[in-house]
């Protein structure tokens, strides 16, 4: 492992706060737009946000990529409630239309405007990715700290026998 490569519980650290904050955005939003939001689909998007920043979380992110993180989650979440909170709304809409259209469904039957939904999710992700990316700088500022720290002794050490 390379010295600047972040330990795993820093990296899962960072990956399940980028998850929680991507995906109670989307719920909270979806919630707040008067859709349903079924706990399966709550739990297995959070997952699979997790699986995705887990193996990202390496580096420190700028904050166009943290914010092209967040809008990307917030679109695929916001699809995945759709379509689970379809067959809630619209039992009989779920066989008229194709699958994988939740969106057009929702639209159809009188659901949110979709760009007032873009927006919304829209100006969230950039409040969120400002300040994960406030977080970010100050995790990684903090983590440098202690490696220098940490590091001081062990080049004291190794100076001695020379």
């Amino acid at each position: 492992m390379s010295p600047h490569a972040p330990q795993p519980v820093f990296r899962t650290a960072r990956a399940v706060v980028f998850a929680t904050v991507c995906t109670s955005l989307a719920v909270t939003g979806h919630v707040l737009a008067g859709g349903a939001v079924p706990f399966w689909s709550a739990a297995a998007g959070f997952a699979a946000v997790l699986g995705v920043t887990c193996m990202l979380a390496g580096h420190e992110r700028s904050l166009a990529t943290i914010l092209g993180g967040l809008l990307g989650g917030q679109f695929a979440l916001h699809t995945l409630f759709s379509a689970a909170s379809e067959p809630l709304h619209h039992p009989a809409a779920h066989e008229a239309v194709p699958a994988g259209s939740a969106v057009m469904t929702q639209a159809a039957h009188g659901g949110t405007d979709g760009a007032a939904m873009t927006l919304a999710h829209t100006v969230a992700a950039l409040v969120a990715a400002w300040w994960l990316r406030r977080g970010e700088r100050a995790a990684w500022s903090l983590a440098r700290r202690v490696a220098a720290v940490a590091d001081r002794p062990l080049r004291l050490l190794s100076a001695l026998p020379a």
